[in-house]
């Protein structure tokens, strides 16, 4: 009997060391759960909006708040001042009351523009659509390609970047917008106006693309 009970005490010393084994190596074979993202409130720009020297350009910003309802924001937006030339910004008067105004340029190549938008009702507002339109002249002369528009938050002097109907502060995310400044191919030409070739000889052929900053 008593080795009975012996053997038994063993066997289930042993039953839990197993179990307590596949535990340790479950653990470090699954992947740890991750912390779920902050709530936020996030506000996109267009990206890659297509336009020629010349035009106009218009640019919305998507307001995301449905994670995160917020009652008012306030940002700068950095453009490349010898690309773009800020015409105007208008929000979306039915939900929010705001307004947007070039200041001081940042320096030779970028210039600014401050805005800032306030819930009508005074409350925090859940939404996800644009709130506001900015517009943009391309310059003339501007280079073909990218030209960027980047949110900067200037939290020393505004703490409040996104606020709240109760005075407080929110988390938030800015994502950066851009014109694509394209350059039409307005023909193509060869080095050569005329080949003469005998029977059996070859020749080589260059085209060039006008213009020369063609997209």
């Amino acid at each position: 009997m008593e080795n009975k009970l012996k053997l038994r005490r063993t066997a289930a010393l042993m039953l839990s060391v197993m179990i307590l084994a596949c535990f340790s190596l479950t653990s470090a074979i699954m992947p740890q759960k991750v912390k779920a993202e902050e709530n936020k409130v996030i506000f996109t720009l267009d990206q890659k909006v297509p336009v020629t020297r010349g035009s106009e350009v218009t640019i919305n910003a998507v307001m995301d708040s449905t994670k995160q309802p917020c009652s008012n924001l306030q940002y700068y937006i950095d453009y490349e001042a010898d690309t773009l030339e800020f015409i105007s910004g208008t929000q979306d008067s039915t939900l929010w009351e705001g307004g947007v105004a070039a200041v001081k340029a940042k320096s030779a190549k970028i210039s600014t523009i401050k805005g800032f938008v306030n819930s009508n009702s005074g409350e925090n507002e859940a939404i996800n659509k644009p709130i506001m339109t900015f517009k943009f002249k391309v310059k003339d002369d501007a280079p073909s390609g990218i030209a960027e528009l980047a949110f900067r938050a200037d939290v020393a002097n505004f703490p409040e970047v996104v606020g709240t109907s109760d005075g407080g502060t929110v988390p938030f995310e800015f994502v950066n917008g851009s014109v694509l400044v394209v350059s039409p191919i307005t023909g193509v030409t060869l080095n050569k106006e005329k080949l003469s070739l005998t029977a059996g000889g070859s020749d080589t052929l260059t085209a060039t693309v006008n213009p020369a900053d063609t997209t």
